[in-house]
């Protein structure tokens, strides 16, 4: 799960810029935060599916590590029922580019290539919202107003692998 804006660096390259990555494996979240930079969070993740009803609904809650893990931890719940149809639209298309990502490390930015397939989507229905992510991320009263779009990935699809290129300071 994450939160995300997009960029343009000084050499018209286009890349997500992450503000959280909320993530379950320890080992991959600590070496993406050493090797890049990253704003990866150890957290628990799930997923809840009713078929029948297309629903689908996730759910992250952050681990807690250190002296303030007694603290509220940041969580989210997120409840969809996804279409029968996919989109194929100019925002369809721009949200799952395959660009790269721009991250601050060691005081310069870099820019890292991704591939990935193409992410079909689907027109979705938000059901629920219950979130600190956005607020964590810096957007406190954005989770509070309607959404201006809700797609999904395909209720029948297997999911994705992105593979990332080598990082270049930009």
């Amino acid at each position: 799960m994450n939160v995300r804006t997009y960029g343009t660096d000084a050499q018209g390259r286009r890349g997500v810029v992450f503000q959280t990555l909320e993530a379950e494996h320890a080992l991959p979240v600590l070496a993406a935060h050493v090797l890049f930079g990253l704003p990866y969070r150890w957290s628990q993740i799930g997923m809840h599916e009713d078929p029948t009803a297309r629903v689908r609904e996730f759910r992250s809650r952050r681990r807690g590590v250190g002296r303030r893990s007694s603290a509220r931890r940041t969580s989210t719940r997120i409840r969809v029922a996804i279409g029968e149809e996919l989109v194929d639209t100019a925002l369809s298309r721009f949200l799952t580019a395959r660009w790269g990502f721009h991250e601050r490390r060691l005081g310069r930015t870099i820019w890292t290539a991704n591939e990935h397939p193409p992410w079909p989507l689907a027109q979705a229905e938000l059901l629920d919202l219950d979130d600190d992510l956005l607020a964590g991320a810096g957007f406190p009263d954005l989770a509070a107003r309607p959404p201006d779009s809700v797609l999904a990935m395909p209720f029948d699809h297997p999911g994705f692998i992105t593979r990332f290129g080598g990082a270049r300071r930009i």
